[in-house]
């Protein structure tokens, strides 16, 4: 990300992408009153990938997994960035605040992160999925994903280029 917000947020990019995870998830859904872990993780590796942004996955158990932004999901340093709630994660006022200034400085990122934010947690694992196999190779959900992969293939056959689905 930009060095503004390593300098003005004290903030790297696993920071960014938790807040860009949770703000577009949240923004885009009013009814949604949180954010998953899980979901977290598959957004941040989709934006992580498309941005060439500098956080580390690796397969695990649900799919793409960061150990750098499980620590900072679970640690107390950013809460005025994001924080659990009843088990979903919220943006705190600074997150808030960020999530504002990535909207601005950047709307390249939140563009493609509020597109992709609409989708349901089963949708997001299938485009995921899609795009990036080898991080499912353990995964617990793995059949799901390939289900759900597969239904947005088909959807996408029948489209032709210029057509309406």
């Amino acid at each position: 990300m930009q060095n503004n917000l390593r300098i003005d947020y004290d903030l790297d990019d696993a920071d960014a992408l938790i807040v860009i995870s949770i703000g577009s998830s949240i923004t885009l859904d009013s009814y949604r009153k949180g954010v998953t872990k899980t979901r977290i993780q598959l957004l941040s590796f989709y934006l992580k990938n498309i941005f060439d942004m500098e956080v580390e996955f690796n397969p695990y158990y649900f799919g793409p997994y960061s150990e750098a932004i499980q620590e900072k999901l679970n640690s107390t340093r950013h809460l005025m960035y994001y924080y659990s709630k009843n088990g979903l994660y919220v943006l705190g006022s600074k997150g808030k605040e960020l999530y504002e200034v990535i909207k601005r400085d950047r709307p390249d990122i939140i563009a493609i992160a509020e597109g992709v934010a609409i989708l349901n947690d089963k949708q997001l694992l299938g485009i995921v999925y899609n795009l990036f196999p080898e991080m499912f190779e353990n995964a617990v959900n793995k059949e799901e994903a390939e289900q759900e992969a597969k239904k947005i293939r088909d959807v996408l056959a029948k489209c032709k280029v210029g057509e309406k689905a």
